[in-house]
């Protein structure tokens, strides 16, 4: 293995050079390349980054780490519990059984959770959110919600301890962990959500088994994300074969378009000024960003799903 830093840059597929390039603030020739990547990353990761059987995994672990690491230096670090793309209502039918005030912070980001959640009935019911990022959607279930347990995990261990320390003295628990191996027991869960997360797995098949797994007889499977059309079959077919019946199947392609246009100016402001700015406006669909022209352009789908394992 190249061990020179340059060099093991240059070594990269082409993919994996331009994650390092954006998540390095910009820096394109070999030499400052290398000399970001030796101040950001550590041997491992970079290891990571270019091993075929581990850079997906292990170099998504890396990315969100680093993304929330980023994050947390900013002035507006503490209150950055959302990334989801948001939503804003149009003549669509809405699902969401409450409506959250026009002064809430991040409003949008909270409705967009609102209509994942929409008129099941959480009362009760122990709730896990698989990939929870920075614990947004856990904080809109514990706000509106009287589900009786709340469990957020996620790969990254950055966004794990900014849970833990954002979320103290909430009845909220976050455990580091792995979508495709959840460490819970069978059936002890009535509802898994998946919000805006599962498109970075390495093997999305082993996630949706495990989601099968621990959910209880007659639980719920409420699950979002942006799927390239030509592909969601696949997924909705993978998911029939598991035994999972579609309750509700909604393209909410514009409404999330709407809102990445509502929200681009107030969220440029506050992450214009950091490094990782390009990175970020890919995870929030900042108009020109490849995902948001992906989603405008009907080359990609929004979808909200709420399955229900019989």
């Amino acid at each position: 293995m190249a061990r020179d830093p340059a060099e093991r840059l240059a070594r990269l597929p082409p993919e994996k050079r331009r994650l390092v390039e954006r998540l390095l603030g910009g820096a394109t020739t070999p030499p400052a390349l290398a000399a970001r990547a030796d101040a950001a990353f550590s041997s491992e990761a970079l290891h990571a980054f270019e091993s075929p059987a581990l850079r997906t995994k292990a170099g998504t672990r890396q990315f969100y780490d680093v993304i929330n690491q980023q994050l947390d230096r900013t002035v507006f670090g503490e209150h950055a519990a959302f990334l989801n793309y948001g939503y804003v209502a149009d003549d669509s039918p809405q699902y969401a059984q409450v409506e959250p005030p026009a002064y809430v912070v991040n409003r949008t980001s909270v409705k967009l959770v609102l209509e994942l959640v929409g008129d099941c009935d959480l009362t009760g019911k122990r709730v896990l959110d698989v990939g929870c990022g920075r614990g947004g959607t856990l904080l809109v279930i514990d706000q509106y919600f009287r589900a009786s347990s709340k469990t957020g995990v996620d790969l990254s261990s950055a966004a794990i301890a900014y849970c833990r320390r954002a979320y103290r003295g909430r009845s909220l628990r976050f455990v580091e962990a792995d979508a495709e191996h959840l460490p819970f027991a069978t059936g002890s869960h009535d509802i898994v959500t998946n919000l805006e997360s599962s498109h970075s797995y390495q093997d999305i098949l082993s996630f949706y088994r495990e989601v099968h797994r621990v959910l209880r007889p007659g639980g719920r499977f409420l699950y979002s994300d942006v799927f390239p059309p030509s592909a969601f079959a696949a997924h909705l077919d993978a998911l029939g074969r598991l035994g999972f019946t579609v309750e509700h199947d909604r393209d909410i392609t514009a409404n999330v378009v709407r809102s990445c246009l509502e929200t681009a100016s107030r969220r440029s402001e506050v992450f214009d000024a950091t490094p990782e700015r390009a990175v970020i406006a890919e995870f929030l669909g900042a108009p020109g960003s490849g995902v948001f022209e992906e989603m405008r352009s009907g080359r990609a789908t929004y979808r909200i799903l709420r399955l229900t394992r019989p």
